[in-house]
């Protein structure tokens, strides 16, 4: 009977022998992070080398077993097609980091920049710095880390750091940073910082006249505004004429322009308001604004406009409302500009948002209009005037807007009793109508532009944010200005989610989550249970 006992095979010498393979794997590593460090490698590389010697010495066959058989081979071809799958998947993931493509599937496009921020970033010439001093961890921090993620993504010039107040207070003293939620800009010796206040606006409500109980997110645009402060040393000057019942650039009423006051100032656009009645338009001024007045002008105010078009060649934005008693003021305008604001009301047949006095105009193409028109947007006027331009040599006429081809004009409104808003063939006029348009002088005033618009209430506090109302007023003033560059889509004013839940909200989240998915797996599993015991 022959002896078939098992050879007994000691374990410690693979034990050494995988010890020795671990310490090359960490020598490679090591010199990978720390090429410097060369010596503590040849350290390293000599205990793993005195391992595999030790598990040579203890089983002499040890490299042939391991080594040369058939499932080491096996073992072999495994590892080398693991290896090809994640070479494969470095590559692309490296093609698709110099060449990637996104899409933005939130609601609001919170992880999109805007078409101006994004010429502004692209087009830095100087390396500007971004620091936002948040606690560490913070929901704030998280957000504006996202957003300085996307800015940077668009230029290598522009860098950020996120400085923790209470962590490094060396950085925030150096900075002299006494707030928290602080984002400060800075490019070469300029720099601007950025509140809280002004990341999170909270607005008015302008039906109400208090302040919404939401705050709004207006980073973006805060500090795309503060890039283009550090990085130009001009700045455009915006002046509004006042002393004519004009809507008020400080009060946030429903027909006010306080939140036109308070965007051309987010803009870096400085904003002053002044009576030609108790003095002269500051030399400053680079875009006049007249808007939606209500009392005629006097003589002495219109000799003071003349001077400012003729001799200073300056730029104006008259934003008109059907009224029949600016006769000196409408009649300068047709003098010097060949436009005449009409006294009627365009009817749009539509019927937009059910008001047959709410006109979409038709955006011609224009340097103005060009970026609303890439993003589809759309100017909404209201209770609008039709505009009618006189061919004059000395005036150069180009249309920015006009009304689609059945819509009509409501005419006779001064023995009107009541309006009706079906066409009246004998009095009334069919369009389409002009609602904007830029007039450029070409003669002793040449350099002077006005542009006209038969409306003023798109750009008051209760219509500026609908669709492209803001960016075509900004962009007009923009492009009066020379500020060719910005004429873009504005950043956005995003809203903060909020979630709301109630105690029975509560109750059925809590069901479903602990109660009914672990008793739906039961359930399952024990259906299963009972079919295998069954086959």
């Amino acid at each position: 009977m022959s002896d078939k006992r098992r050879e007994i095979i000691p374990f410690y010498p693979y034990v050494f022998l995988i010890l020795s393979l671990v310490m090359l794997l960490v020598a490679g590593g090591y010199y990978i992070n720390y090429p410097e460090q060369i010596k503590a490698v040849y350290y390293i590389l000599g205990t793993g080398f005195v391992f595999a010697i030790i598990a040579f010495c203890s089983r002499p066959p040890i490299f042939k077993e391991v080594f040369f058989n058939k499932k080491t081979v096996l073992w072999v071809n495994d590892i080398i097609l693991v290896l090809l799958v994640i070479g494969i998947g470095v590559l692309l993931s490296h093609i698709a980091f110099r060449r990637n493509y996104r899409f933005d599937t939130t609601k609001n496009k919170t992880f999109s920049l805007s078409d101006l921020t994004i010429k502004t970033v692209r087009g830095l010439d100087k390396n500007v710095t971004i620091y936002g001093f948040f606690t560490k961890n913070s929901i704030v921090e998280n957000y504006m880390t996202d957003l300085f993620k996307e800015y940077k993504r668009h230029s290598e010039k522009l860098n950020w750091t996120i400085v923790d107040p209470q962590r490094d207070p060396v950085t925030t003293r150096r900075l002299m940073v006494t707030a928290l939620n602080t984002v400060v800009v800075e490019c070469e010796s300029n720099r601007q910082n950025i509140l809280a206040e002004d990341l999170f606006m909270q607005s008015m409500d302008p039906t109400k006249g208090t302040m919404n109980s939401a705050p709004k997110f207006t980073g973006e645009q805060a500090i795309t505004s503060a890039i283009n402060n550090v990085i130009n040393s001009n700045k455009t000057v915006v002046c509004f004429i006042s002393g004519h019942e004009e809507p008020s650039i400080n009060r946030y009423g429903q027909y006010d322009v306080g939140g036109l006051n308070q965007l051309l100032t987010s803009e870096n656009i400085e904003v002053i308001d002044q009576s030609l009645l108790t003095g002269d338009i500051d030399e400053r001024t680079n875009v006049v604004l007249v808007v939606s007045p209500k009392k005629d002008y006097m003589p002495v105010e219109l000799d003071k406009l003349k001077n400012y078009i003729e001799k200073k060649k300056g730029n104006i934005i008259f934003a008109f409302d059907p009224n029949p008693s600016l006769k000196s003021l409408t009649s300068f305008v047709f003098k010097e500009y060949a436009v005449m604001p009409n006294y009627d009301i365009v009817v749009d047949p539509r019927g937009i948002s059910q008001k047959y006095w709410t006109v979409s105009p038709d955006l011609m193409f224009h340097e103005i209009t060009r970026p609303l028109q890439e993003k589809k947007l759309i100017g909404l006027l209201f209770h609008c005037c039709s505009l009618t331009k006189e061919n004059r040599a000395d005036v150069n006429h180009t249309v920015l807007m006009k009304t689609i081809n059945y819509s009509w004009a409501k005419r006779g409104l001064e023995k009107a009793k009541y309006i009706d808003v079906q066409m009246d063939k004998s009095n009334d006029v069919m369009g389409p109508f002009d609602l904007g348009i830029i007039a450029k002088r070409t003669d002793t005033a040449s350099g002077s532009t006005a542009i006209i618009f038969g409306d003023a209430d798109f750009i008051c506090n209760e219509s500026i944010g609908y669709s492209g109302n803001r960016d075509l007023i900004i962009n007009s003033i923009n492009w009066l200005a020379g500020n060719n560059k910005l004429l873009a889509i504005l950043p956005r004013t995003l809203e903060i989610p909020r979630i709301t839940f109630s105690g029975n909200d509560s109750s059925k989240i809590f069901t479903l989550c602990v109660i009914g998915v672990p008793l739906l797996i039961i359930i399952m599993g024990g259906i299963v249970y009972l079919y295998r015991r069954r086959v």
